[in-house]
């Protein structure tokens, strides 16, 4: 997995890692204090953010953090050992719960399912609380050390072990779908659980709530950008992203202009999830290509590659290797879409209809002369060789 593709969990990571820098570096009475105003004014922000650029996730999740600090703020929880472990034990696994889901649908009755699903844990552990107040005291509250509640050593091992799920649920899911929303709501879980392990009403754990505010703005800001830039289905980033690549370049280039041969066949004969998983497999390949090249998914079947500091001869040597490789890999045409998850692996095959295809490139490739040296002017020229590569039988490179 390349470090690109890891980027989206970027931005919660480092809010998290400066913000426990900072306490372990500065003492209690150094942090800064900070008005309650403005961390509620923080989390109402992430919620209109979160509506606003339709993931009613993190609005869900900066709601719950809007009751969470109403409540820590109180006295009454100040004084109340089961009260806080039972915060400590259900907010974060609820939290974590948040990136099973989707943020698909209209804004605001997603905000409501969502806000159930996370409340959800809480809310049963209040229910069982309220039917025995005895067996949930000594329950949650079992191996409860420090009755100061300021650290992690006091957390009892039912909140150690919920938080240890709750972060292997966010991170797993994470991992698996690599957006900012799902990194965000992670570094959330930890920013949470920090807060709750340290004293109620402190300077410590008013730092971590307004950290936790912070990562989900930083999720929305990271989303939009994702959307902004790059390409859904192939993950590639997109034109825009190419514009401002081309922009920046400096020195000597060369650019190659990629177009899957026959596309519209696949479409007509076999519909567009074949199409679609044909650009995908192209996107892979592109993906890897050596000698510092850039894909991009620049519309419809075709793709642009930038290649800083290469001639077009360097280039084209790289190009003819992805060539190759597309032209030996045998496409298998599934009737449903490849297995993700618990048991892929055994999975993978099912969906197969049996059908193998050859999938081909034509590849054109130009770099600026001293007629044409802007980039649009390169790309036209890059353009001209692909359809000379068309026009040649297909499935070749040409510079």
């Amino acid at each position: 997995m390349s470090f690109k593709r890891l980027l989206p969990i970027v931005p919660g990571g480092v809010v998290v890692g400066v913000t426990a820098s900072a306490l372990a570096l500065l003492a209690p009475a150094a942090l800064p204090a900070i008005s309650p105003l403005v961390i509620y004014g923080t989390l109402v922000l992430a919620v209109l953010l979160g509506g606003r650029f339709h993931s009613p996730r993190v609005s869900a999740a900066a709601l719950v953090l809007i009751a969470c600090f109403a409540v820590l703020q109180s006295t009454r929880l100040a004084d109340s050992a089961l009260a806080r472990v039972l915060f400590a034990t259900f907010v974060p696994l609820g939290m974590a719960l948040l990136t099973l889901s989707s943020d698909q649908g209209a804004v605001l009755p997603r905000v409501r399912t969502h806000l159930a699903l996370a409340l959800m844990p809480l809310l049963a552990g209040a229910s069982f609380t309220a039917s025995d107040p005895a067996g949930a005291l000594d329950l949650l509250t079992a191996d409860y050390i420090d009755p100061v509640y300021s650290s992690w050593s006091s957390l009892p091992q039912l909140a150690l072990l919920a938080l240890f799920v709750a972060l292997v649920i966010a991170l797993t899911r994470t991992l698996l779908t690599r957006r900012a929303v799902e990194a965000g709501i992670a570094a959330t879980v930890v920013a949470v659980a920090c807060a709750l392990a340290v004293a109620p009403a402190s300077r410590e754990q008013t730092l971590w709530i307004v950290a936790a505010a912070l990562v989900l703005i930083f999720a929305i800001i990271e989303a939009a950008y994702m959307l902004a830039f790059y390409d859904e289905l192939t993950e590639l980033p997109g034109r825009r992203a190419l514009t401002q690549a081309l922009q920046a370049l400096r020195g000597p280039y060369a650019v190659a202009i990629v177009d899957v041969d026959h596309f519209k066949s696949f479409n007509d004969q076999h519909g567009h999830d074949t199409g679609d998983q044909v650009l995908r497999m192209v996107a892979t390949h592109l993906r890897r290509v050596q000698g510092g090249g850039t894909a991009f998914r620049s519309g419809g079947e075709e793709f642009t590659v930038v290649f800083p500091w290469l001639s077009k001869r360097e280039a084209g040597e790289h190009m003819e290797d992805v060539r190759e490789a597309i032209a030996g890999a045998r496409f298998a045409v599934r009737k449903e879409p490849r297995p993700r998850g618990k048991n892929a692996q055994q999975r993978r095959g099912r969906g197969a209809s049996g059908k193998l295809l050859n999938v081909t490139i034509s590849v054109g490739i130009a770099a600026p002369t001293a007629k044409y040296n802007t980039p649009g002017a390169v790309l036209k020229l890059a353009d001209q060789a692909m359809y000379r590569a068309k026009s040649e039988g297909r499935n070749r490179v040409i510079a």
